[in-house]
């Protein structure tokens, strides 16, 4: 007798997972559930559950268990303890497939020759272990691969000549543009023929005008990726859904696209600070995969400076909360938001308890993510949310089968007539120019949406001047106590997770650009705690990474009572050739991060839009004479 399985069914327009023996339900879940976690210090306090239940591995399991039913969570998710493989608690598995195949280029060429073989040899051996699982509720083919547009440069540079992966960026190529000259023109580039291209180390895409292949290329990987990797596990497990891939937030379009006609599931892990379901998103998503349901596999609020493990997020994550209690909150409008939608079926909470403060093993991570802390006690106002929300969502959900995308009416980027600078008054030492001399306030500032309660005052200032030579954007902040960080700016400018810092986005033409170019410039500054010293100056400039004098900008700390101004001084030969003029028109957006508070304050848009990506989101900054 054939065993029967997990399904998805759609009844009445609404989506739902279906247990074996046939009841619906929205998945609700927490991952990494286990009796023990450890970490990278020795003898360093860790989550350890045995020794709060008594000593007993069974004592263990049976609180874990009882608890996840207080809290309505129907099972897990993926990345626990191999015990609950001998449970009646329901789980998912995954594969790990691309990311556990490498070589010298990183994620192993999906055209190698043997790419099939070696993702099989990884797969069936999984599947057969548990095909006969009857708890296990379906297969995840990898987690957060990292899909991105430079995979068409890397599957081409430095690769030996007769490589399969650089012959299908040839190949990509020339059925794309036929000709050499075609080529030449839509990229600027002067190469004399395909045999000269095909000899070059490195290929010479240029960033902005190669955009386009790009994606066109990326579309095809992904293809190829999801045909492969579906076809083995419907050969091995003919009859469990496969649940998607896991991603790091949504990708770009194509990638979904092309798990049409081969998964069952789009899911992807969502760490959104705001904890508004994404309604726009996953319904793309779902629209562009051909109508599969959406499942969120990780999502999580921490709070670095409220909680009992002693966690402090030094390894960041978006999804931060200034107070414990408004981890809850957020729950409550996340899962109830993402379950009004007729295709969510999924929601995974990451995860069961505190990673240690010394951090985790491996990579060092140590975040409050828990549903109970190291010492294995819950958080009580959390898992309360949690239960009330978990529920209702069955019941929000059965009423969801006549939803209709609404898009809302979104407000006009804002718009600024930026005053010309008058002579600035000479100033000594550190004492600070006055606020506004030379140039306007900047008005609109505001708050980005937060689970947090919102100050009862927007704690910044700004004024913006301009003169034929430069730019002049003066902030001042309201912050006693800072936070710095410059080592982690270094690296990675992008959520600025454990430093106070500043940030303009600037770009030349009024055009609604998608993505970062090479008429983008981001400049940030980071105070150095003291208000004395000179802040840390970082920028991307024509898709490069630079820092001090290189960034195109001069920016002076100086302390003002009870907090630090920065003032940005920006050539204008960092955003254009020649002088600014009158009536000139930039794209132009603030953004000023408290880190100790949590808290971040805007212009046109905040970092939870991705402005820092998306020069679209930037307001208009009018140079009036």
């Amino acid at each position: 007798m054939t065993p029967q399985h997990w399904s998805i069914k759609k009844t009445r327009g609404v989506h739902w997972l279906v247990s074996p023996e046939g009841r619906r339900m929205i998945y609700t879940s927490v991952q990494c559930v286990g009796p023990k976690h450890g970490s990278k210090v020795a003898g360093a306090p860790a989550y350890d559950g045995i020794a709060s239940a008594g000593g007993t591995l069974l004592g263990w399991v049976e609180k874990t268990e009882s608890r996840l039913k207080a809290w309505g969570l129907k099972g897990l998710g993926a990345w626990n303890h191999r015990l609950w493989r001998y449970r009646d608690v329901p789980y998912t598995e995954c594969l790990n497939i691309w990311k556990s195949l490498n070589d010298s280029h990183g994620l192993k060429g999906i055209f190698d020759a043997d790419w099939a073989t070696q993702a099989e040899n990884l797969i069936r051996p999984q599947i057969e272990e548990l095909r006969d699982a009857p708890s296990l509720v379906g297969w995840f083919l990898d987690n957060e691969i990292p899909w991105g547009l430079w995979w068409f440069d890397a599957y081409f540079n430095d690769r030996k000549p007769g490589d399969l992966n650089r012959r299908a960026v040839l190949a990509f190529l020339h059925r794309r543009y036929r000709t050499i000259g075609r080529l030449n023109a839509a990229w600027g580039t002067s190469i004399r023929s395909w045999a000269d291209l095909a000899s070059r180390r490195k290929l010479p895409a240029p960033q902005d005008e190669a955009r386009r292949d790009r994606v066109a290329f990326l579309s095809i990987v992904a293809r190829k990726f999801f045909s492969t990797t579906c076809r083995i596990v419907r050969s091995c497990d003919a009859h469990r859904p496969i649940l998607g891939v896991r991603y790091a937030g949504f990708p770009l379009p194509v990638v979904v696209a092309a798990q049409k006609g081969h998964t069952d599931v789009v899911s992807v892990n969502l760490y959104i600070a705001e904890g508004v379901f994404p309604v726009e998103e996953a319904t793309r998503a779902h629209r562009l995969s051909g109508g599969q349901p959406v499942w969120v596999t990780e999502f999580s609020w921490h709070a670095p400076w409220d909680n009992r493990s002693g966690d402090r997020n030094t390894i960041g994550f978006g999804s931060r909360v200034r107070l414990q209690s408004s981890r809850g909150r957020a729950y409550e409008r996340f899962v109830t938001g993402g379950a009004s939608l007729p295709f969510v079926i999924g929601f995974d909470w990451f995860q069961w308890c505190d990673e240690s403060p010394k951090g985790r093993g491996g990579d060092g991570e140590d975040v409050n993510f828990g549903l109970v802390d190291i010492h294995d006690r819950p958080y009580e106002g959390l898992v309360a949310r949690i239960a009330r929300a978990n529920r209702a969502l069955e019941r929000v959900h059965a009423r969801s089968g006549s939803w209709k995308l609404r898009v809302p009416k979104t407000d006009p980027l804002p718009f600024f007539a930026a005053p010309p600078l008058h002579a600035l008054p000479a100033s000594a030492g550190r004492a600070a120019v006055p606020l506004g001399t030379g140039g306007a306030e900047l008005r609109g500032l505001r708050f980005r949406p937060s689970p947090d309660p919102a100050p009862k005052t927007i704690p910044v200032r700004a004024s913006v001047g301009w003169s034929p030579r430069e730019l002049r954007v003066v902030v001042d902040v309201r912050d006693a106590v800072r936070t710095v960080e410059t080592a982690k700016p270094r690296r990675s400018i992008e959520w600025f997770w454990m430093t106070d810092a500043v940030e303009l986005l600037l770009r030349t033409g009024t055009e609604d650009a998608e993505a970062l170019d090479a008429k983008s410039v981001k400049i940030w500054a980071v105070p150095d705690g003291e208000g004395r010293g000179r802040p840390y100056v970082g920028a991307i400039r024509n898709h490069v990474r630079v820092a001090g004098a290189a960034s195109g900008a001069r920016v002076r700390q100086s302390r003002i009572p009870g907090g630090y101004r920065m003032e940005f001084r920006v050539a204008a030969a960092t955003l254009q050739p020649g002088p600014f003029r009158p009536f000139q028109v930039l794209r132009f957006n603030l953004l000023v991060e408290d880190c100790e508070k949590v808290l971040e304050v805007c212009w046109s848009s905040h970092q939870g839009e991705w402005t820092t990506e998306k020069p679209k989101t930037w307001g208009r900054l009018a140079l009036v004479p």
